[in-house]
């Protein structure tokens, strides 16, 4: 009987599994220190929200946009508060306060993962520019005020997208396309602007359905803007009245809210309060502090610095250039300018996500040393406000000073 010769014998292989797991594990891999970063900067934001939080906050514009519904009937940006009615019901017993931590620090924890997610199988050097902005996924941790709010609906449904756009099974590709038009139509209802990102939706839902099936490809980008188009036209012919404020009030007070700094009577306070401003009263607030509104301009031409060096933005310019065109207008009705540059990059980085190309194997070195620090200014030292630049400019160390351990140790 012939045995194999040490040279013919096959080394038994790791299931696959432990394989995986000890490629996650090299600590060669660049995309660790990246997403250790990310995860880093999340728990910060967390923790910033966590300790600031109070039922003043809970009361002002920071959040109380969460508890609008429809207990005075139809009015827009009801359907997320009247859902958060029932999850009340099931809750109840810890308070309104920790319901709405509790809601926003996981869809931001949840956003970050199915980002970090849609990265994982982009192999271009350009991908810690993208996913480490300032301006885009790390943003809601900075500005933790602005972007603890209904974006975080659609960083999410973006992300998902953004996946199936890389996935080569039909099922995930169908299942991802079902949760972001569910995330959709509860964004659009709970926030009607939401219509202005049609754009890079429909791209997103066409790109990754048409590897199914090319009708379905045309008939959900088609619904999705159908349903778009009725949010935005309710949202114009039920914008509230006072006893839309008062029924909202009424329904918080019936279910055991505790909303003492939210609802006076039939009064209310924050965004809830807003649904009766005009959108004139914004309009000629923005028109007196427009230089320093111009500023954000500086910031997003920054923000788009990665789309530009990667080549991408050259050949996608007309879908961003749409998409900004149908964003511009609520930059009239609406002074949360931070708010739109950041919804527009995320917007532009989940398109980037699901369409850039993997280097060419000669282009695949690692980062020089002019290039790592270059990287390490860019995600490090910029961000901006969601509202009036002229108030604070934040990034990575101003929120480590706020909720890490700089701020730590100045408590001791």
């Amino acid at each position: 009987m012939n045995l194999p010769s040490s040279d013919d014998r096959v080394e038994p292989s790791s299931p696959p599994l432990v394989e995986r797991l000890r490629q996650v594990l090299d600590y060669r891999d660049p995309r660790i220190a990246m997403y250790a970063f990310i995860a880093l900067v999340v728990a910060l934001g967390v923790k910033d929200h966590l300790r600031g939080y109070s039922a003043v906050y809970a009361g002002g514009f920071g959040s109380n946009d969460w508890l609008i519904n429809y207990g005075g009937g139809f009015v827009r940006r009801g359907l997320f508060g009247q859902l958060l009615l029932i999850f009340h019901g099931v809750v109840s017993q810890f308070g309104l306060i920790p319901e709405l931590v509790s809601i926003q620090v996981v869809l931001l924890v949840v956003g970050a993962i199915l980002f970090a997610a849609a990265a994982w199988r982009v192999r271009n050097r350009w991908v810690p520019w993208v996913l480490l902005s300032p301006a885009a996924l790390l943003w809601s941790s900075y500005a933790v005020e602005g972007g603890m709010r209904k974006e975080l609906l659609f960083t999410i449904l973006m992300a998902a997208l953004a996946i199936a756009c890389r996935s080569e099974s039909p099922r995930t590709i169908v299942s991802l396309n079902a949760v972001a038009f569910v995330l959709l139509v509860v964004y659009v209802f709970s926030w009607e602007a939401a219509a202005t990102l049609a754009p890079s939706v429909l791209v997103l839902q066409y790109l990754s359905l048409r590897a199914v099936d090319r009708r379905l490809s045309t008939l959900v980008p088609v619904v999705t803007l159908a349903v778009l188009a009725i949010a935005f036209g309710l949202s114009a012919l039920f914008p509230g009245t006072p006893g839309n404020v008062a029924g909202i009030c009424r329904s918080l007070v019936h279910a055991g809210m505790d909303v003492r700094l939210t609802c006076h009577g039939s009064s209310a306070t924050g965004e809830i309060a807003a649904l009766l401003v005009h959108p004139s009263v914004f309009v000629h607030k923005l028109a007196g502090r427009m230089p320093e509104y111009l500023f954000y301009g500086v910031w997003l031409l920054i923000a788009l610095l990665p789309f530009l060096a990667s080549g991408w933005l050259r050949r996608w310019w007309k879908v961003a250039a749409l998409q900004f065109l149908t964003l511009a207008p609520i930059c009239v009705l609406g002074t949360d300018w931070g708010r739109w540059v950041h919804v527009y990059v995320i917007a532009l980085s989940a398109l980037w996500l699901a369409t850039i190309t993997a280097d060419e194997p000669r282009e695949r070195r690692p980062l020089g040393t002019i290039e790592t620090m270059g990287l390490f200014v860019w995600v490090t030292c910029w961000s901006f406000n969601y509202y009036n630049y002229a108030l604070w400019v934040g990034g990575f160390w101003p929120t480590l000073q706020r909720s890490g351990v700089l701020h730590l140790f100045r408590e001791l």
